[in-house]
């Protein structure tokens, strides 16, 4: 993998094997074999060899890296859509009942995930599977995290925030998980979310919306009213979902208005536009 790939600053590392004693190359190769050996193409693929990549997007502060494998080629000549992200879960060594199974519990989360937000903000994802471990696919996004500075940002975060809420699923809202393509899709690439399914769609609402605060600046507030108003346009249950949507933002401004003196300055500056914004937002 190369920094030419990319758009943005990346950082990029060789790795000869990601997880130590976690997993044999034997067994994963033989598990990777198991989509990759469909490819078809005229290039010349080396069967069971893959290189491996750690990188990590140092956009905003500390983030997580990412494993990417890539079959060999023997022209060593590599496209983008040779990239996955790859994540391996060992399954539980004992057949007792109570044995707790990570690898089960991962992909039930992330087949939440893929129901509740749809190929339009979730990755293609494949899972290859043995009786000792399971492997999570995605083709590597060669897309920088999303900074929210753009209108398109602002309305598929009000789009994120509806499924979300609506499969009752708390996102983690970290930056970067988001990550913003040139056609203006904004992908969650986490494989998780927060905690338990919530108990109601209005209380998965609330806290998605407490939480993606943090995206919301003083300079792209601006953007709420029109990304509400053309959300709300879409039919009945969106509309319905805006006019939820405005009534906890107001609340959170009220609080924060009541509470003044916790308030930082900073904080307070965004609070003030959000305030101004909301009247000018007209739902029918």
């Amino acid at each position: 993998m190369k920094d030419s790939l990319f758009d943005f600053p990346v950082k990029i590392r060789k790795i000869e094997w990601p997880w130590n004693n976690k997993a044999t190359p034997e067994k994963v190769f033989s598990l990777l074999e198991t989509y990759f050996s469909h490819l078809q193409e005229k290039r010349v693929r080396e069967l069971s060899q893959y290189s491996f990549h750690e990188v990590t997007r140092p956009c905003f502060g500390l983030v997580h890296s990412v494993i990417a494998v890539s079959p060999f080629f023997v022209e060593n000549n590599h496209q983008k859509s040779d990239y996955f992200t790859i994540r391996i879960y060992q399954k539980p060594l004992s057949d007792l009942h109570m044995a707790f199974n990570l690898a089960e519990h991962h992909k039930t989360r992330i087949e939440q995930l893929i129901e509740a937000l749809g190929s339009k903000h979730y990755p293609e994802t494949y899972f290859l599977e043995s009786s000792e471990y399971l492997i999570v696919l995605q083709p590597f996004l060669f897309h920088p995290i999303c900074d929210f500075s753009k209108e398109v940002d602002i309305y598929n975060l009000i789009e994120l925030l509806f499924l979300a809420s609506k499969a009752r699923i708390l996102l983690d809202y970290n930056h970067n998980h988001f990550l913003r393509s040139q056609s203006g899709s904004l992908y969650y690439v986490d494989t998780d979310y927060m905690g338990v399914l919530c108990s109601s769609e209005f209380n998965a609402l609330h806290s998605n919306l407490n939480q993606s605060m943090i995206f919301i600046s003083e300079e792209n507030a601006k953007y709420i009213p029109k990304g509400v108003m053309k959300f709300s346009s879409l039919n009945d249950e969106t509309l319905a979902f805006s006019k939820l949507f405005l009534t906890l933002l107001t609340e959170y401004v009220s609080l924060c208005h009541t509470d003044e003196v916790n308030v930082s300055p900073k904080l307070m500056k965004k609070i003030n536009v959000i305030s101004e914004i909301i009247s000018l937002i007209k739902l029918s």
